[in-house]
């Protein structure tokens, strides 16, 4: 009876004692010569490299609770301060289209919704500022009524220049070829809602209050605001 193994096989299971790198079967090498330092030192910077990646896509997913936070306190005071109810639906329909997996059309939308937001929010505020003062005509267009608050001191100069160019990046609906779609968009809510919250506790400071507006339009004045 023929033996089982071949030569081949039986050299695999007895290896020579020459060197790893030199150990054969057959006529080819059973281990390849180890990785030089330079080999190593490139996968451990590509193995960091993809968990850099990696990290930073985690935690770009994940929620902002600071932000988060302070989108809450946004919306308190909108309600306290009477706002149109129209404003806190903006800022939910906003976030809506800000999902995870959101499309371009739906990242698109969230810009729309943050615009509608910061155009109204200064709107509606002309409105008791024009109380304090004795003004029956308060601005209703976005331009008018940002150097209205900035010349009866709710917004500074610096402010001003600061929400215009806020509201003409969001208007503007190109993507900068450098960031990522939903990282743009990102940035430009952060931004909204930080400046809102700011803006809002100047007037909450200041004691001025919007007419209450319920959703079905009805009207009720609002005390008289004083500075």
């Amino acid at each position: 009876m023929g033996r089982p193994f071949s030569s081949a096989t039986e050299t695999a299971l007895n290896p020579s004692d020459d060197a790893p790198s030199k150990r054969t079967v057959g006529s080819g090498k059973l281990c390849p010569c180890p990785p030089s330092h330079d080999h190593i030192q490139h996968i451990t910077a590509q193995s960091r490299q993809a968990l850099f990646f990696y990290l930073k896509g985690a935690l770009q997913e994940s929620p902002n609770l600071e932000i988060e936070d302070d989108r809450r306190k946004v919306i308190g005071f909108i309600e306290s301060l009477g706002f149109n109810p129209t404003l806190t639906q903006s800022l939910n329909e906003a976030e809506k289209n800000y999902r995870a997996n959101a499309t371009g059309f739906e990242l698109k939308d969230c810009m729309s919704h943050l615009r509608s937001f910061v155009e109204q929010l200064h709107i509606d505020a002309c409105e008791p500022v024009a109380d304090s003062i004795g003004e029956p005509k308060p601005p209703k267009k976005w331009g008018k009524a940002i150097a209205f608050l900035r010349t009866n001191g709710i917004l500074s100069v610096q402010e001003e220049m600061f929400i215009t160019s806020l509201y003409t990046l969001i208007s503007d609906e190109g993507i900068h070829p450098l960031i990522a779609e939903r990282e743009y968009v990102r940035i430009r809510r952060n931004m909204v809602v930080e400046y809102g919250l700011m803006f809002l506790t100047v007037l909450d400071k200041k004691g001025l209050k919007v007419r209450v507006v319920s959703l079905d339009g009805r009207q009720d004045p609002a005390p008289r605001s004083t500075r």
